[in-house]
């Protein structure tokens, strides 16, 4: 069965205090494969002083009468008090699959708390810190990771805290490009509702409903908005991200983009030799992040998309976005074997502290468990010897921190302390102290868990340098210089090619000429004007889809599906099909033309979409 363990400790500094206090949270556990020896934690922290006797704050933990296992429990915490909480529910943990379930835990406090939670099941798990209530927002892009393993599963959770919250749900960019197949990995049935990846899922959601997407592709970069303010989880229910053998849960709570900054400083898993991976994500297209104080330069075309960059164990690097950015640290399982023994770690997920939102006090609570525990600080080299752990400077000869410097910076260091079972719960940093960013790492062999200990605050979105290009997307022939390189539609953007950066700045076809008549790219590399002479396609039949294009339409008589398909790969300007085995209204095959405006239902009738699709133009 899997164990919830709530801890809960009581202080009564707060200051610019981290660990994103708040008195309502919304906690959900997603799916995580296998079952053996499962448990899960919710730790939480007593950061203001309730009215009830001694300074007691009041906590309520419940979830819906309707919920698969309904919790109603209401704690006292006194000041400095650590409580635990189990329940024994496998129904608490969301089910595999894409669904709807009332199974969403509310914890209210009667004053502030900070909270932990743990999703874990034997070694495949992963910890976050959820975000307050009042602290979500209405527009998130989710960090995942690509499966290893047909088993396995990418996933987003959706959690609303309020009746009636209408959700869309968009794929990654790359992802929309492409059409349904035939495949049941391709496509996603929520409600009844069959969508494939260049749909938008819309859903609505009640008070205490979580919505669980799994995909078998990669989710990084899927926009989710909503109409009220929700919490939104996302990762992998298992994965190796080096192939060395360890496996586990990746799993953050995704922070609200007006909570994303510009400055980050990459760090590591301490004491481990395998590196890191961490992914960028953007919001606004055009999105340039310099690393190493310019050393390297990454570009990001569309909002959703992301790059990776893999940091080297034994740097610190500074990361500066021109426009707000999310970054997700992944650590990697570890393949090195060092003294006999195999390197601690395994996969873990870990959104990073832009140092925008650094604060001056964090609370750590969770228990080592016997595993290495870890606090990585970064801070400014000046300000070391007034780092505190629970009011004990760092600098002290008990502790005799390490500072070693970030790459690109001119003042930050990072320092890491390994902290034993005794030291937890502990307070880092004091009211009025140096700013700093602190994020948590547990690790052994074969496990780790990683957690930032905030998720910030909601900052200017004129974070960067976003006046410097356009945030829409450009119109061939515009007269306006998209890419910021001080030239205006300089792309040739031919139509026989796939986009490609003919301007060497990492973008395609971003800043593309005015072309009154389509030019296509020769075999010896000449441009010459052109004509589309035929698209052929692949379509496939989705009968439980019950969907037809609201397009223009042309009959045409066909006895079987590749007969259709062919009529129209040989019409002009023929780009889809619906065909009808049954011969409704007289004929077997309607012909799609012009552009396709969405997608209606139309019981009885099967929806050709194009899996892929090929053009033929006319040679020079």
């Amino acid at each position: 069965m899997r164990t919830l363990t709530l801890f809960l400790w009581s202080l009564l500094c707060v200051g610019r205090t981290r660990g994103d206090p708040g008195k309502w949270y919304l906690v959900t556990f997603p799916q995580a494969l296998f079952s053996q020896n499962p448990k899960g934690y919710v730790r939480m922290t007593a950061v203001g002083a309730g009215t009830g006797v001694g300074g007691a704050v009041s906590v309520s933990l419940t979830t819906l009468p309707s919920a698969p296992a309904p919790l109603t429990l209401s704690l006292s915490l006194q000041p400095g008090q650590v409580e635990t909480f189990e329940v024994d529910q496998p129904a608490q943990v969301l089910p595999a699959g894409t669904l709807i379930s009332n199974m969403t835990v509310e914890i209210v406090a009667s004053d502030l708390i900070t909270v932990e939670v743990v999703n874990s099941i034997s070694s495949n798990g992963d910890i976050f810190s959820p975000i307050p209530v009042d602290k979500l927002g209405t527009e998130y892009f989710a960090a995942a990771w690509a499966r290893q393993h047909v088993i396995t599963a990418s996933f987003v959770t959706v959690s609303a805290a309020y009746h009636g919250t209408v959700i869309s749900l968009t794929f990654p960019p790359g992802q929309r490009e492409q059409s349904a197949s035939s495949s049941s990995e391709d496509r996603f049935v929520l409600q009844g509702v069959t969508y494939f990846p260049n749909d938008v899922m819309t859903f609505t959601l009640d008070r205490l409903q979580t919505m669980q997407l799994q995909s078998s592709r990669d989710l990084t970069g899927s926009r989710i908005t909503s109409s009220h303010p929700v919490a939104v989880l996302s990762g992998l229910n298992r994965t190796s991200l080096s192939g060395a053998g360890c496996l586990s849960h990746l799993l953050e709570q995704m922070p609200p983009t007006t909570n994303w900054a510009t400055t980050f400083v990459l760090i590591h898993l301490p004491e481990q030799t395998a590196g890191d991976t961490y992914r960028f994500v953007a919001k606004d297209p055009m999105t340039t992040l310099t690393l190493a104080g310019g050393a390297q330069t990454l570009r990001i075309q569309e909002a959703g998309g992301f790059v990776e960059y893999d940091l080297p164990h034994e740097e610190l690097v500074l990361a500066v976005a021109d426009k707000p950015v999310l970054a997700v640290q992944y650590t990697r399982d570890q393949p090195a074997v060092v003294s006999g023994a195999k390197d601690h770690g395994d996969p873990a997920m870990l959104v990073l502290t832009p140092w925008e939102q650094a604060g001056d006090v964090y609370h750590i609570l969770t228990p080592s468990g016997g595993v290495a525990m870890y606090v990585v600080i970064t801070v400014r080299a000046q300000e070391t010897g007034s780092v505190k752990l629970n009011g004990e400077a760092l600098q002290s000869p008990a502790r005799n921190v390490t500072w070693s410097p970030v790459i690109g910076s001119a003042d930050l260091v990072v320092g890491h302390v390994r902290l034993a079972p005794e030291d937890v719960p502990c307070t880092l940093g004091e009211s009025g102290g140096p700013r700093m960013n602190a994020h948590v790492y547990y690790a052994q062999i074969c496990e780790c868990w990683a957690m930032s200990l905030t998720h910030g605050e909601p900052l200017s979105q004129n974070l960067g340098q976003q006046t410097s290009c356009p945030l829409t997307p450009h119109t061939p022939g515009d007269g306006v210089d998209n890419d910021c390189d001080q030239a205006t539609d300089e792309e040739p953007c031919y139509v026989n090619t796939q986009p490609q950066d003919t301007d060497g700045d990492q973008y395609k076809n971003e800043d593309c000429a005015r072309q009154d008549t389509p030019k296509c790219l020769g075999p010896s590399g000449v441009a010459y004007p052109c004509e589309e002479l035929w698209r052929s396609s692949e379509f496939t039949v989705e009968p439980e889809a019950r969907r037809h294009a609201d397009t223009m339409t042309l009959a045409a008589r066909a006895r079987s599906k590749t007969t259709c398909a062919m009529t129209c790969a040989s019409t002009a300007g023929c780009w889809g099909t619906n065909f009808d085995p049954q011969g409704r209204e007289g004929h077997l095959c309607e012909l799609l033309f012009g552009w396709g405006r969405g997608l209606v239902a139309a019981p009885g009738w099967g929806f050709q979409s194009l899996k892929s699709s090929h053009s033929v133009f006319s040679n020079p």
